[in-house]
C-alpha cells in the first residue's frame, strides 16, 4: 500500500513542531529537517491522514517527500494509478488498467475452470 503525503497547504504537521523541523519548500512539498528534528512524534500524531510515521528504532520521521521530484513509486507503479504531474491527470480507463495488469494466479485458475 502507498502512503502519499498530501503536501497540505495549511499543514497540521509543520504546525504542531516545536522545532520548525518540518517546512514547506519553494514547491509546495513538506520536508523534514533532520538536524532539528527531536523525535517528538508530534508531526505523526497531528497528520489528519495518517501519512507520517516514525521509524521504531531509530525514531526518525518518515513521510513522502516526492524523491525529491523523481517519485519512485508512479515510476513503478504498474496500473499508472499513481501519477506526478504539475497538472491534474485523469485516471486510467478499466482496459487501461487490464492491459497494464497480468492476471493473478487466481485470475487464471477460473478462467481455466470455465468451459
Amino acid at each position: 500500500m502507498t502512503v502519499v503525503c498530501q503536501q497540505c497547504d495549511d499543514a497540521a504537521c509543520i504546525k504542531v513542531c516545536p522545532t520548525k523541523a518540518l517546512y514547506m519548500n519553494a514547491s509546495g512539498v513538506v520536508e523534514v529537517d533532520m538536524d532539528k528534528c527531536i523525535h517528538c512524534r508530534m508531526c505523526a500524531i497531528a497528520c489528519p491522514f495518517g501519512n507520517i510515521t516514525i521509524e521504531p528504532n531509530t525514531l526518525v520521521v518518515i513521510k513522502c517527500d516526492l524523491c525529491k521530484g523523481d517519485p519512485v513509486c508512479a515510476k513503478f507503479c504498474p496500473t499508472k494509478a499513481l501519477v506526478y504531474a504539475s497538472e491534474p491527470v485523469s485516471a486510467p480507463s478499466p482496459e487501461e488498467i487490464k492491459r497494464a495488469v497480468p492476471p493473478l494466479p487466481w485470475m487464471i485458475a477460473q478462467k481455466v475452470g470455465k468451459k
